[in-house]
């Protein structure tokens, strides 16, 4: 009986060492190695502590040299702390070392080529990494989310840093890029919070959405100049920068006059401001985000070249106490200042035909705000939970008020100086709040939508657009006076600033039209 099991173990043994062979797989010191033609690739380890995977194996009295790394190798190992990857080794696989939790020291060997997709994702504890030279390709999230790396140095033939290659590496203090890198993807380094400086490389074209973003305590930064698209979002949160400049050789961006800014050379747009930015005179479009989340911005001057504020482009920025906007802009993009919690001061260029959505919204800091007479649309939420806002100053060609635009607001005493009022939509917090109208439409106030439920409405003496002849009155003369001194050529909107009835900052046609209908109003 005895004899019949030995003999049944002997052909069992037989059988597992022929399957091993047909599969040619093996293990050698806890590492599991499967022939490949001519050479051998690692799939799989047993051991733990510090691991030295050697150049060459023997395996049936043939020796392989080590070339490979399969996908998921080591993944997971958890107590694996250190691991020598020979000079043999050209490809590390996908997912490799994924979650090594407790893999502290990687040694690269110096042949090396491919670093596949999330390689050494997650290995938490990985301190530092030196890249070399012989490596040509890093996959996507090769490095992401190894939250105590510090330092990292890629080596001269990567050409391309890409998506969240080294993304959520909060510890990372030190990155040297190489010299063939033109690209760098989208998070590449996002929320490296600790990530300072970077040296970008000359040969750099490309700099992606969400590139840097998020790394809030970066200090300085440098674009080469070779960077020819750089996007909107690439530093998204990196509040701490104090100093922006571009290479003077550069042809797609620069740093006029010292300013501390990237600006859009073609389209004079400034694309990214920090807290020492000074607007250049020449900048025409204030772009989307450009400042976001800049806390230690306290003062800003929007100079007279400037015509558009894109959405969001001084979003959050709640150390914002002063902001004077030129008499060249337009439009006041959405959410343009959303939340500046301490901008208590505020003036609005007399070129600004609408403020958007939420342009305001959040400025708790705000006491009182003056609409210029060229303002035609104030959008929803625009002012909406300034609650310190106790003083509102409406200009005269104001047609449409949006939605809660005045919500949550301190029961404000409310001044419009419009003959018709304005279209509105719950727009005021309405409960002991004051309204002041001009005599002339006071009637009309009393009982128009959105108005009529004021705690009090009172009309005052104004200067009333239109009113050419200085009666104090909209009247038949008015118009008959503006149509003689247009077609005379002999009014000036500095000797007649009431003919400007549309608040465009010229006389036209449209002045007459708008007058017209003015005058149609008040005499119904």
């Amino acid at each position: 009986m005895k004899q019949k099991l030995f003999l049944t173990l002997v052909l069992l043994a037989a059988a597992l060492t022929v399957s091993a062979a047909d599969n040619n797989e093996f293990v050698v010191d806890s590492i599991s190695y499967i022939v490949d033609g001519n050479e051998v690739t690692v799939t799989g380890c047993g051991a733990k502590g510090d691991v030295i995977i050697p150049e060459a194996v023997t395996y049936d009295d043939v020796t392989y040299p080590v070339t490979k790394i399969r996908s998921y190798a080591f993944a997971w190992r958890t107590n694996l702390t250190s691991i020598v990857i020979p000079n043999s080794v050209v490809t590390i696989k996908y997912g490799a070392f994924q979650n090594c939790t407790g893999l502290k020291n990687v040694t690269l060997g110096n042949s090396v080529q491919t670093i596949e997709e999330y390689a050494f994702q997650e290995c938490t504890s990985l301190t530092s990494i030196n890249i070399p030279n012989s490596v040509t390709r890093l996959g996507t999230q090769a490095f992401y989310k190894c939250t105590a790396l510090e330092s990292a140095t890629v080596g001269n033939s990567v050409k391309e840093i890409r998506q969240n290659e080294f993304a959520c590496c909060y510890a990372l203090k030190h990155v040297t890029l190489g010299n063939s890198i033109t690209t760098i993807g989208i998070s590449a380094f996002a929320q490296c919070y600790n990530l300072v400086n970077v040296n970008i490389p000359n040969p750099v074209t490309t700099i992606d959405e969400f590139a840097f973003a998020s790394c809030y305590r970066m200090t300085g930064l440098v674009i080469p100049r070779n960077v020819s698209s750089i996007h909107e979002n690439a530093f998204y949160g990196c509040s701490g920068l104090t100093s922006m400049s571009v290479d003077n050789n550069n042809p797609y961006y620069d740093s006029r006059d010292d300013c501390n800014a990237i600006i859009e050379t073609a389209s004079n747009t400034l694309i990214k401001g920090c807290m020492n930015t000074i607007i250049p005179n020449s900048v025409t479009t204030i772009g989307y985000q450009a400042f976001r989340d800049c806390d230690g911005l306290r003062y800003v001057v929007i100079p007279n070249s400037v015509t558009t504020i894109e959405e969001n482009a001084f979003y959050k920025c709640e150390g914002l106490e002063e902001v004077v906007i030129g008499n060249s802009v337009k439009t006041i993009g959405k959410s343009a200042f959303f939340q500046c919690f301490n901008l208590s001061y505020l003036t609005i260029g007399n070129s600004v035909k609408t403020i958007n959505e939420f342009a305001f919204s959040g400025c708790a800091g705000l006491t009182s705000v003056t609409i210029p007479n060229s303002v035609n649309t104030i959008g929803d939420d625009a002012f909406s939970k300034c609650q310190r806002l106790s003083t509102i100053n409406i200009g005269w060609s104001v047609k449409t008020i949006g939605q809660n635009a005045f919500e949550a607001t301190d029961d404000p005493d409310v001044t419009c100086l419009a003959i018709i009022p304005p279209t509105t939509n719950n727009s005021f917090s309405i409960f002991m709040a004051s309204l002041y109208v001009p005599n002339v439409s006071l009637e009309a106030y009393e009982t128009a939508d959105g108005w009529k439920d004021f705690w009090r409405i009172e009309g005052i003496d104004v200067d009333i657009p239109g009113d050419l002849d200085g009666d104090g009155n909209l009247n038949v003369n008015d118009v008959r006076n503006f149509i003689d001194m247009m077609l005379l050529d002999s009014i000036s909107i500095e000797e007649y600033p009431y003919a400007d009835v549309n608040g465009d900052g010229q006389i036209s046609i449209g002045d007459i039209t708008d007058l017209i209908e003015q005058l149609l109003y008040i005499s119904n």
